[in-house]
């Protein structure tokens, strides 16, 4: 009788616990999306109201003559393992084009989600991956980058913004498209294809810490499909996605400025 009703209140308290602990996780995220956006500001406070660039490349580029870095270096694809596991490429490496938010978010444990259970084999050993955000392609691209040619405005300095509590910065992305830091969850064709290229992740009960270019951040609840599908290792199908989630990163991505169809370069 006695392990018939230990029984009964396991099965009745597991799945409370679970609740507290993703509750938990999430808010941990939440926080950490946050100080990633107030990171960001910081940045523009001391460089003439600019975001830091945000680059389609893992290791920095020149621009405009200028080798540099982009907002976080390393790209978080497996081909990659050591980029993938290493934590200095958030801070310090390399020495040639460090990270540009590397001095303003200075503790590693920010860009990660706990539940990102993605791990690579280094000389040996089993580590795991370093981040799990990555900033929306709007915000930061360098000047010519193919989001240009979407007929949706890029955000380059804090003024370019003119609902900054609407606009999103960092997210969490999905275990199967993370690469670079650089957000871009349409297709070759911009916001308006309707087709995702890289996907938000769904690590708290299908949701993910997303923060915005006013300073505040929330864990957004996705509502389609897809969403089942995002924390495992591959895409789902299909990706076009006429669904309430790409309208939603659509309208909080950017504002269209044109009403010609783009002609848009090739993402990647």
């Amino acid at each position: 009788m006695v392990i018939a009703i230990i029984g009964i209140l396991a099965a009745l308290l597991l799945p409370v616990l679970s609740n507290v602990r993703n509750r938990a996780l999430s808010a941990n995220c939440m926080n950490n999306s946050g100080q990633l956006v107030m990171a960001m500001i910081l940045y523009a406070d001391d460089n003439a109201s600019r975001y830091p660039l945000n680059l389609r490349t893992s290791m920095g580029a020149t621009v405009n003559g200028t080798l540099t870095g982009s907002w976080v270096n390393g790209s978080q694809n497996s081909s990659y393992p050591d980029q993938m596991t290493d934590p200095s490429y958030l801070l310090t490496a390399p020495t040639t084009t460090p990270p540009l938010l590397g001095s303003y978010a200075r503790s590693a444990s920010i860009y990660k989600c706990p539940s990102d259970s993605r791990s690579a084999v280094v000389n040996g050993t089993t580590v795991y991956a370093t981040r799990t955000f990555a900033l929306n392609g709007f915000v930061g691209p360098v000047a010519g980058d193919p989001v240009d040619y979407t007929g949706y405005k890029s955000f380059r300095k804090e003024g370019d913004v003119f609902t900054p509590s609407d606009v999103f910065t960092f997210t969490e992305e999905a275990p199967f498209s993370i690469d670079d830091g650089f957000f871009a969850f349409f297709d070759s064709g911009g916001p308006d294809d309707g087709i995702y290229n890289e996907f938000p992740a769904s690590y708290h009960n299908k949701a993910s810490a997303v923060s915005f270019a006013d300073g505040h951040s929330e864990v957004h609840k996705w509502v389609d499909a897809y969403a089942v599908a995002a924390t495992l290792a591959v895409a789902p199908t299909p990706s076009t996605a006429s669904t309430n989630d790409f309208s939603w990163l659509k309208s909080h991505a950017s504002v269209r400025t044109s009403t010609e169809l783009p002609v848009f370069p090739t993402l990647h």
